[in-house]
């Protein structure tokens, strides 16, 4: 996809951004402000997104395709009058070439001045891709209640480290084994799957080993002469731009420690842009705290006619595209899968690419991902995992909805209510299935057609709460040993839940179930007391010197499970055993509420 554009982009005069020297670019770079549009950054990412360059006009256009392997442009104008004259040029050449083409990165300044444009269908911004800019002098100012937290995290780092230092770089091919071994030591505790945009550790190297190091300015601190942290960042006119900061460990009041001493070199300067927050809750927590003077938002324009395009090339008509359509997913939609996951989800690629494996196209059932098209583009996605409900004694056929996520510039659309009908279109009399991740949402699920069928008994208990409790003669002589045997683990869940209404999976899903626990610190457990055996499953959440453990699915009975509790708090060596969970569902064509158990319902 990518060669196939750039091939049909390099015949119509446009080159690609290499060429460019660092002189060539200069007028272009004093007309932005965001971070992602200087010489460095592009220089930095070209290899990720092939960017190619082209002078329209009294301007330079930069393309090149995202991880979604879709088009995008940037227009920088040397003069703002000649924008919506290169925007037109360039909406003519995608249209001609048949591209499906977005204008990218756009500043509020150029949004407004095309907003009204015809050429424009569509506007959108993205929270998370804003940049953080601070006042320097107020960023370093300690004085006030408002700064107590900078005096209390810098006189922390004073008073626990004797022998700590932070020294601007003067040559930074000396300090490169420096930056890269801190790096290295970074890269050991996260996980390469979350890197967004391309291997970090790769594009440092590769600013290193350029001509670039000549404009870069940057620090690195030390503790006992250990190189902890170092920073990498430009000075273009009036601000700092602080491309990477990277730290070997989370030393608390360190970052801000080396923020301050950082900056103190160029307290002359007026501001210091931070970058975005990537939509990370613990970046965007710490960079508001720190109060920005200004958020340089970046807008994406829809350019009109764009839809036709994609149109053609899935073979769709205009009125095939109105409202939106649900297809089964397809191997080049993998791509859009993984990053959504992440976005709404946060795990690794590894862990989902193992899920993919595990649904895709299964013998029986195809591939159980579906996406939301709109206008030929991917927009929302949901599992449709095959299970069965005991109602009764009887076993009937269901659908347990899984991941469901929806991008984040497109929420709000009512996908999932425009999903629902076709799935009951594919699916027929079959149940669907949803399990509530938080109360605060069941009145939307309930808009669309959920029923409610029970909460769960959750259970909070403290450590300190043990000496009022009593631990009844049942928990004398439990045993508790992992399950590691998908089969052991379908066993105990029907011998335990014979008589009740219950989800049923196989053992392909059980199985996927025992990993997919493990790969979140958690495990299953065989409970055996004077009663019987039973199932415990879960997942371990440390916080700080307290852990708890996440009772995800249960067949101990209520009141067994009140009088084993604090054993089992003992040998699962936890602080808290809690279990709060929410089920709802579907039923197709009847309107009787009935009473079913989800994986996680313990009776």
């Amino acid at each position: 996809m990518k060669n196939k554009i750039n091939n049909l982009l390099l015949e119509e005069g446009f080159r690609y951004f290499s060429e460019m020297s660092y002189e060539a670019y200069l007028p272009y770079q004093e007309k932005i402000e965001c971070s992602d549009l200087t010489y460095v950054m592009l220089c930095a990412y070209d290899e990720e997104y092939p960017y190619l360059v082209k002078k329209v006009r009294n301007g330079l256009v930069i393309t090149g395709v995202d991880t979604k392997f879709e088009a995008f442009c940037v227009i920088i104008p040397l003069e703002q009058e000649e924008l919506p004259f290169i925007y037109e040029e360039m909406a003519a050449l995608f249209q001609r070439l048949g591209i499906s083409m977005r204008l990218g990165t756009m500043s509020e300044q150029y949004m407004r001045l095309l907003e009204h444009h015809p050429l424009t269908e569509k506007i959108s911004f993205q929270e998370e891709r804003s940049d953080y800019v601070y006042d320097i002098g107020e960023y370093l100012d300690l004085e006030g209640g408002k700064n107590a937290r900078k005096r209390r995290d810098l006189n922390k780092i004073k008073s626990e480290y004797d022998n700590i230092c932070v020294k601007t770089i003067q040559d930074f091919q000396m300090e490169k084994e420096t930056i890269l071994n801190v790096m290295d030591k970074w890269c050991e505790g996260y996980d390469c799957d979350l890197c967004q945009y391309g291997c970090e550790r790769k594009i440092i190297e590769k600013i290193l080993n350029s001509d670039l190091i000549n404009e870069l300015y940057g620090a690195v601190l030390y503790i006992e002469n250990r190189p902890e942290m170092f920073a990498i960042a430009q000075i273009i006119n009036d601000t700092c731009y602080l491309y990477f900061k990277k730290s070997v460990g989370r030393i608390q009041g360190l970052f801000y420690y080396f923020e301050y001493e950082f900056l103190q070199p160029l307290k002359n300067l007026r501001y210091v842009n931070f970058e975005e927050d990537m939509g990370l809750p613990g970046l965007r927590e710490y960079k508001r705290r720190r109060h920005p003077v200004k958020m340089i938002d970046k807008y994406d324009i829809q350019i009109r006619g764009m839809k036709e395009i994609r149109n053609r090339k899935k073979g769709r008509s205009p009125e095939d595209e109105k409202d939106g359509c649900l297809e089964r997913a397809i191997g080049e939609d993998e791509t859009f899968i993984i990053k959504l996951w992440q976005e709404a989800f946060h795990d690794s690629e590894t862990y989902i690419r193992k899920f993919l494996d595990a649904h895709r196209n299964t013998e029986a059932d195809g591939n159980r991902v579906f996406l939301w098209k709109e206008h030929g583009l991917c927009r929302a996605m949901l599992f449709a995992i095959p299970a069965k409900i005991k109602e009764m004694g009887r076993l009937k056929n269901a659908r347990y909805l899984y991941a469901i996520a929806t991008e984040k510039e497109y929420r709000g659309n009512k996908y999932l209510s425009q999903m629902l009908p076709e799935l009951k279109k594919i699916f027929g009399e079959e149940c669907i299935l949803f399990l509530v991740p938080e109360p605060g949402i069941i009145p939307y699920y309930e808009s669309l057609g959920f029923i409610g069928q029970r909460a769960l008994p959750g259970f909070l208990l403290r450590r300190e709460m043990r000496d009022k409790a009593e631990v009844m003669a049942a928990s004398e002589g439990l045993m508790l040993k992992k399950i590691i045997d998908a089969f052991e683990y379908c066993s105990l869940r029907n011998a335990n839940l014979a008589d009740r209404d219950y989800v049923i999976w196989d053992e392909h899903e059980i199985s996927w179930a025992l990993y997919d626990i493990s790969m979140a610190q958690g495990a299953a457990y065989v409970v055996e007391c004077e009663y019987g055996k039973y199932l415990l499953a879960g997942i371990r959440k440390e916080n700080g010197k307290e852990s708890c453990f996440q009772v995800i699915e249960t067949t101990l009975p209520g009141q067994l499970l009140e009088e084993v509790k604090m054993e089992l708090m003992d040998r699962l060596e936890c602080t808290e055993l809690m279990q709060q969970e929410l089920f709802y569902m579907v039923e197709q064509g009847k309107t009787r509420r009935e009473l079913y158990l989800s994986l996680v319902l313990n009776g």
